[in-house]
């Protein structure tokens, strides 16, 4: 009788499984960590968003002075910046002003401007003759009948020298300034920038301001959550007793109040950017008619999408941390401290 071999490959495949097979339709046992945490923080984020909203107006209350505590630094902060850059823009609109000698002719004197303008620094030069400077004194001062009785011009030629946009900050139109003042056809040369300087000094203050304001108000913002943890905690005493005598560690515990702490957070964060955009788009148009009494384009820029996440993410920290410190010292010290 003929005996007929069957190859391993030519065996069924549902009476012998293949092992590496098997191995991969396994998850593994990260994947299953993963899960299973996953599963515990989602299920504690919605209880804790579900007791929330057990409690509308006391919610609502709480994350309302959260809000105000997290609008009041990034309000200032945010006008600030808009000032820092208007005082950019104000910087832009200083040319320096080179008074030249009595006795330099005009021909003397657009020779000069042409050298100068030529420099990489400069990006124009402009020429005012003794004559158009005496006509714009008149215009302006009102005194013309005063003046006509001069027995000559007392204005010397002018040259409106404008810096290019790399050289117009202060420290760079100064040295721009000492460069041309030593010219020998320069009886004078002036540059505006002491108020400029003046405007630094007092943007710098009121950033440290805004620093000191942000830290004593996001400590605020800490004490406000962590009392009302406290006030949570103290509430559910027996609860957090029988878990502890059942075994449940203190993450456990602690996971659905920190939850509540950043629910909090997060909602006054939010509160708070609607009530910076509604401040913002209010000074919009006041802000905008005073521009153009001024002949120039003034706009108030709002937050941002950086300055809204990062609202956000301070708010939510600040709640955690806030949950974090209070749970600490009550799972430390007992339930009944």
């Amino acid at each position: 009788m003929t005996r007929h071999t069957i190859h391993p490959s030519q065996r069924s495949p549902g009476r012998h499984p293949h092992k590496k097979d098997a191995f991969i339709r396994r998850p593994s046992r990260l994947s299953r960590l993963w899960e299973s945490q996953s599963t515990r923080h989602l299920q504690a984020a919605l209880f804790s968003l579900s007791q929330l909203v057990k409690k509308p107006l006391t919610s609502s209350m709480i994350c309302i002075v959260i809000a105000i505590a997290l609008a009041l630094p990034m309000g200032l902060y945010v006008l600030l910046e808009n000032t820092k850059a208007l005082s950019r823009h104000w910087d832009t609109n200083s040319p320096i002003m080179l008074y030249l000698k009595k006795h330099e002719i005009e021909q003397t004197a657009r020779a000069l401007s042409d050298e100068i303008a030529k420099r990489p620094e400069v990006q124009s030069v402009s020429y005012v003759s003794p004559e158009q400077g005496l006509s714009e004194f008149k215009k302006q001062s009102g005194l013309g009948e005063l003046i006509t009785t001069l027995p000559e011009n007392p204005l010397p030629a002018l040259l409106v020298v404008t810096p290019a946009p790399h050289w117009r900050t202060p420290e760079s139109m100064m040295i721009l300034l000492e460069s041309l003042k030593i010219l020998p056809q320069v009886e004078m040369a002036q540059l505006d920038v002491d108020w400029v300087k003046r405007l630094d000094a007092y943007l710098n203050l009121g950033q440290r301001v805004v620093y000191a304001l942000s830290l004593l108000l996001g400590l605020g913002v800490i004490f406000i959550i962590g009392s009302i943890i406290h006030l949570v905690t103290q509430s559910h005493k027996e609860e957090i007793f029988i878990f502890q005598l059942v075994g449940a560690n203190n993450a456990f515990i602690r996971r659905p109040f920190l939850y509540t702490g950043m629910w909090y957070g997060l909602l006054g964060s939010l509160l708070a950017c609607i009530l910076l955009s509604a401040f913002f788009y209010w000074l919009s148009e006041p802000s905008k008619l005073l521009g153009e009494l001024y002949g120039d384009t003034l706009i108030i820029e709002g937050l941002g999408t950086g300055n809204v996440l990062s609202l956000l993410g301070i708010g939510m920290s600040l709640g955690i941390l806030g949950s974090w410190v209070v749970l600490h010292k009550y799972l430390s010290s007992g339930p009944d401290s």
